[in-house]
This record gives C-alpha cells, sequence and structure tokens, in this order.
C-alpha cells in the first residue's frame, strides 16, 4: 500500500473505520488519500482503495458506485482478482442502462478491434513482419543460388505478396488499437446527467443521459468534460457528472 507517511496513515484510518463500519467516515478518509496521493499513488495501490470504496457502497445499497468503482479498480489494475470478483457480482445485480443508438462501420470496427488486447495485435504484428523478413531472405537466397547454378527459373513470391498484406493488416489493426487506448473512458454517476452542446451554464441539452453509462472522455474545458457515447450522442457534461476510470484525464493508459 502506499509508501508517504500521510497516505499510509490516511490509509489505515480508513481501513480501521471499514472495520467498524463506519461506512461515511472510511469513504471521507479514502477520498483524502486518493486527493493527497495524487502523484504518488500507483495504480495498483489506487485500485485496493477503489476496490473498498466498492465494498462500502454495496454495503450501503448504492449499486451504481459498487458497480462504478469496481470497474475502475479492475480497470486501473487488471490482476486485482478481488476487484475482478466483485465487478461481475455488480455487474449483474446493476442494471446497466441501454439507450437508443446507431452503430456506424467505423464504431463496429472499433469495437471488433476493442475485443482484442493491444498486446495481442502487437504480437501478430511483429510475427507477421518477422515473417515476411524471413521469406524475402529466403527467396533472395534461392535466387542467387539459381544464378550460380545457370537456373533462371525466379522464386515464387506469393508467399511474400500474402505475408506483407496481412503484416501491412495488422500494423494498421495494432496502431488503430494503440489509439483507441488512449482514449479516456468514464461512467456518469449522476441521475440523468446533461450532456450540452457546448462547456458551460446555460447551454442547450442534447439529451440527458442515464447513470451508469460509460463514455468515452475526449477533452476537457474548465469543469466540462466533452464525452462520446457510440452512435447516441457527444457533448458536453459536467465533470461532477463523470467518474474516470483512469486517475485522472491527463494520466490515461
Amino acid at each position: 500500500m502506499p509508501q508517504e507517511p500521510a497516505t499510509t496513515e490516511l490509509f489505515n484510518q480508513a481501513l480501521a473505520q471499514l472495520q467498524q463500519k463506519n461506512w461515511d467516515a472510511s469513504i471521507t478518509l479514502y477520498r483524502q488519500l486518493l486527493d493527497q496521493g495524487r502523484e504518488s499513488l500507483t495504480p495498483a495501490q489506487a485500485s485496493v482503495v477503489y476496490h473498498n470504496m466498492s465494498g462500502i457502497a454495496a454495503e450501503k445499497a448504492d449499486l451504481l458506485m459498487a458497480y462504478t468503482w469496481s470497474k475502475k479498480a479492475v480497470f486501473l489494475d487488471s490482476s486485482n482478482s478481488a476487484a475482478r470478483a466483485a465487478f461481475q457480482q455488480y455487474s449483474t445485480q446493476f442494471q446497466i442502462p441501454s439507450i437508443p443508438h446507431q452503430i456506424s462501420n467505423f464504431d463496429n470496427f472499433a469495437g471488433l478491434i476493442d475485443r482484442v488486447s493491444l498486446d495481442v495485435w502487437l504480437g501478430f504484428s511483429l510475427v507477421f513482419v518477422l515473417l515476411m523478413i524471413w521469406l524475402l531472405a529466403k527467396k533472395w537466397i534461392v535466387q542467387k543460388k539459381n544464378r550460380l547454378s545457370g537456373i533462371f527459373t525466379p522464386a515464387s513470391a506469393w508467399p511474400v505478396y500474402l505475408t506483407g498484406f496481412f503484416a501491412l493488416l495488422f500494423v494498421v489493426v495494432t496502431y488503430f488499437s494503440y489509439n483507441q487506448s488512449k482514449i479516456a473512458h468514464g461512467i456518469l454517476i449522476s441521475e440523468r446527467a446533461r450532456i450540452q452542446t457546448a462547456p458551460g451554464e446555460n447551454k442547450p441539452v442534447i439529451y440527458e443521459a442515464p447513470p451508469g453509462l460509460d463514455v468515452e472522455v475526449l477533452k476537457e474545458d474548465g469543469g466540462y468534460y466533452q464525452v462520446r457515447s457510440a452512435g447516441a450522442f457527444s457533448g458536453w457534461v459536467s465533470k461532477e457528472h463523470v467518474e474516470l476510470l483512469s486517475l485522472n484525464f491527463e494520466q490515461r493508459p
């Protein structure tokens, strides 16, 4: 857990309140810990804090925040098995909102790419690039031997072309997946969050979004985030209505 003395003390105090079932006091201390340890907490350490907070929210029958904080705990540290188990449980208990939307071909493509991790796409890219290099080297060696032997039949080139096609395809998909991974995500945590046409007060409202909705967070302007839900809406919402899955908007995985 936290290495800084101040944050370690806050964590121990919050844990003590949690064990005594003083839910509100524990949440307050955990929030102080996250605020004071913004620069020192690692994602794995923050994951433990959010997992504990999700348990408190569940005890208080706040399924929205139990679901949100457990998802954030998993997002910050996918190896946190306790957080993964809690997220699976809360995902079945919390009714994730469904809104009308029209998914474009681009969004369908992005969704398909996102089903596979960036590491997997990178692995495929490296395999096919190396295979293409090996086939090119092999073709060059065969052609050189044929010339020395007086054989002028060209070596078959189709394996190189086919491998090159897949290498290019996986490189493009990997690049796209990398760019997608840089997009911040958040969850709307307020009842009927007002999605506006622009940041600021008294702006026209595009849509009133339900709580628990997962959105892409594209930009920040003062007290507002520009958010997007694929095929549904794109607009601005007050930051108080969004729980970022990363520790902050700048620190995106």
